[in-house]
């Protein structure tokens, strides 16, 4: 197993977690995205390519780089309308894929709290399971 990050900082914090998860013999892509896109070959990383990691690259990031995400600008609810209206008044930009995953775990433990009607219950009930 190889791992990697934008600049192979961050590709150490799950070499050591894959470590500790009994996972041995990993090794790190030390270049990363950094240097991986400097050489101009092919990309196909689905969450790399997520607009918010190719928008530093501006023009040179590299061709033929698969586009995946969220496209904000192409869902038509009235739901997502209003999501996008709040967020661009907020952050003046689009919304990020990580904007929408942290909006929906907000709303589905807001919902689960009122759902159990206790913060007490729902914290109780994530930890079945769980060893600690």
């Amino acid at each position: 197993m190889i791992d990697y990050g934008g600049s192979g900082v961050s590709a150490g914090v799950d070499l050591l977690g894959l470590e500790l998860a009994g996972i041995t013999g990993a090794k790190l892509y030390e270049g990363s995205w950094s240097d991986w896109s400097r050489q101009d070959l092919p990309v196909s990383n689905l969450p790399g390519g997520e607009p918010e990691y190719l928008d530093p690259h501006k023009d040179e990031a590299p061709v033929g780089w698969w586009v995946t995400g969220y496209t904000w600008y192409a869902i038509d609810t009235p739901a997502h309308k209003r999501f996008l209206s709040a967020y661009q008044a907020r952050f003046n930009g689009y919304p990020r894929l990580g904007s929408v995953v942290g909006y929906a775990t907000v709303k589905t433990a807001a919902a689960a709290i009122a759902r159990a009607r206790s913060t007490i219950a729902v914290i109780a009930g994530a930890r079945i399971g769980l060893v600690m």
